[in-house]
């Protein structure tokens, strides 16, 4: 009975989506837009979900009737006039993607016919501005909330990322545990974006979960900050991306050089027990990492279709090295094995945008690393240090993960990103509670390893 009930649920999910997103568009426009961005933020990453509500009218337009309605609701409600932050480097971002979409107009490879339309980039080019939408959206909506607010929705994305951890070993844990390493129990692990793509979904927000069990001294929620770690561990593991693992074992040392008295015994242990606990890992997880060459020492078959692939992208670059050959273009030029992309979205944003929008890209990365660090070090509560110093973390995976193919371009993954930017930012330039106060807390974190946080401030 129980069980015929949650299938039920389950099956009736999209439609409760669908229904919801109608409900709390009206409720933004004529009450408050907090419930419509809780909605919005927990619908992102369930594509699957929004693929299946496609079949109701107007159903494959559900993300940008929910943003139509919190644009206008801020309009109704939020009328401050506090100026955004950084908006000259998203609109510089902007700017150059919009001029590179309609320079690809005259840039068709010889297989666009084959793979695309304009009308298709107009979509994926709609979709993926959506997210520095988003980023405006949320700053207007928490520079006029209170600290509650703003750790509520930082725990709810947390929140989320377990329920993401939970269906994946829901549905993939019969098949992940497996002696040997498959692709194709990889498949839909992430609805249509696939297995890598949920590997850094995972480790760019595990990244701030870990950075706030560090800092914040509230055991209670360290504890659920810990089942997120583990969960997410896991999910990062048997996923099976090797981008992941990189950037996971680069960001960990990052967090740990602040936080001195760990990092000495946390080295000690991973030189002794290192050799050890590699025979404890899945044997499908190290042979996985070791699939670089083969046994006979040549590369490996993917390693050497991205070898290709970059080949391919250096002459690509050389055709337009200034403004490159236009916004998702590549995939109309190159077919290696099937595969259409470059597997390297940070040398494909040069190979698309050229050098200007390859600048103004690292620039934007730069602001909102920028912003973490600030509030980092700015702040005296450390629930806001080690929100900053995480959602750093946060953008150093996703530049080692995006080094590795795109996992940039799509909203479901990344608008946590431009959220968490849009927080760290309405806490610094939006809060008018906030301010430089070096004075120690009055319980102080058991793990710092100062009297109070670091008075050096940040440029």
């Amino acid at each position: 009975m129980g069980l015929g009930i949650l299938a039920f649920l389950h099956a009736q999910f999209p439609l409760f989506i669908y229904v919801g997103c109608f409900i709390v568009c009206i409720y933004s426009l004529t009450k408050s837009n907090i419930p419509g961005h809780y909605f919005l933020v927990f619908i992102l990453p369930f594509t699957y979900v929004l693929e299946k509500a496609h079949k109701y009218p107007f159903g494959n337009q559900i993300l940008d009737v929910i943003f139509i309605s919190l644009i206008l609701s801020i309009f109704i409600h939020n009328k401050s006039t506090k100026k955004t932050p950084n908006i000259v480097p998203i609109l510089l971002h902007c700017s150059i993607v919009v001029i590179s979409f309609v320079l690809g107009l005259f840039y068709e490879g010889p297989y666009f016919k084959d793979v695309y339309s304009h009308m298709a980039r107009a979509e994926v080019l709609k979709n993926y501005l959506l997210m520095p939408v988003l980023y405006w959206i949320t700053f207007r909506i928490f520079s006029a909330r209170d600290d509650k607010e703003i750790k509520k929705m930082t725990f709810f994305i947390l929140f989320i990322l377990l329920i993401v951890d939970w269906r994946f070993w829901n549905s993939f844990r019969w098949m992940s545990v497996g002696a040997h390493f498959s692709y194709a129990e990889r498949l839909g692990a992430f609805g249509y974006l696939g297995a890598n793509h949920l590997a850094a979904f995972v480790a760019e927000y595990v990244a701030i979960a870990v950075s706030l069990f560090l800092f914040y001294p509230s055991w209670r929620l360290r504890l659920f900050l810990a089942v997120v770690i583990c969960a997410s561990t896991y999910v990062v593991l048997f996923t099976y991306s090797r981008a992941a693992y990189l950037a996971l074992a680069i960001v960990i040392p990052f967090f740990l050089l602040f936080k001195r008295k760990l990092l000495l015994p946390v080295i000690l242990v991973a030189l002794i027990s290192g050799g050890a606990m590699i025979t404890f890992l899945p044997s499908s997880v190290v042979e996985r990492v070791a699939m670089t060459k083969t046994e006979d020492g040549e590369i490996e078959s993917s390693a050497a279709s991205r070898l290709e692939l970059w080949r391919q992208g250096q002459e690509l670059f050389v055709k337009n090295p200034i403004l490159g050959i236009g916004y998702h273009m590549v995939p109309s030029y190159i077919n290696v094995h099937g595969l259409r992309n470059l597997h390297n979205y940070i040398f494909q944003v040069l190979v698309e945008t050229g050098i200007v929008g390859f600048s103004f890209f690292i620039y934007l990365l730069y602001t909102a690393f920028r912003s973490g660090w600030k509030l980092f070090k700015l702040s005296s509560d450390f629930f806001y240090r080690g929100l900053g110093l995480g959602f750093c973390g946060c953008i150093i995976v996703s530049f080692i993960c995006n080094l590795f193919g795109d996992r940039w371009s799509f909203i479901q993954m990344q608008g946590y990103w431009w959220v968490f930017w849009a927080i760290c930012d309405s806490k610094i330039y939006g809060s008018s509670t906030f301010r430089v106060d070096w004075s120690p807390p009055l319980t102080p974190n058991p793990l710092e390893t100062d009297d109070h946080p670091n008075t050096t401030t940040a440029a």
